[in-house]
């Protein structure tokens, strides 16, 4: 008989929030259509634009990009609270206001 192997199991959250297991949030599919169909609008507004392909999807990039630093840090900051860890922030925080000066 093989021996049994101990796993843990995820600790319930506190006030009994869902889990990814328990299935996708009500909101996901239409979040994906959207997103779809945006996506598919995006070759028309390339060529509306006065601009050319490249520096359209360039600016397109750039613009997005403090909405996903946003995200970015919202995203590891919730995770690093699931797991009882410290933000990377507070580790830099932590690591150039702790150490001696001499």
């Amino acid at each position: 008989m093989a021996p049994k192997i101990a796993t843990k199991q995820p600790a319930p959250r506190p006030g009994g929030g869902s889990s990814v297991a328990e299935g996708p949030p009500r909101l996901a599919f239409p979040a994906l259509l959207v997103g779809g169909i945006a996506i598919g609008f995006s070759p028309l507004f390339v060529r509306l634009s006065e601009l050319g392909p490249v520096a359209t999807g360039f600016y397109r990039l750039f613009l997005a990009l403090p909405l996903l630093c946003l995200w970015m840090r919202w995203e590891e900051r919730r995770a690093a609270e699931e797991r009882g860890r410290p933000t990377s922030t507070l580790a830099l925080d932590e690591h150039l206001c702790r150490r001696p000066t001499f």
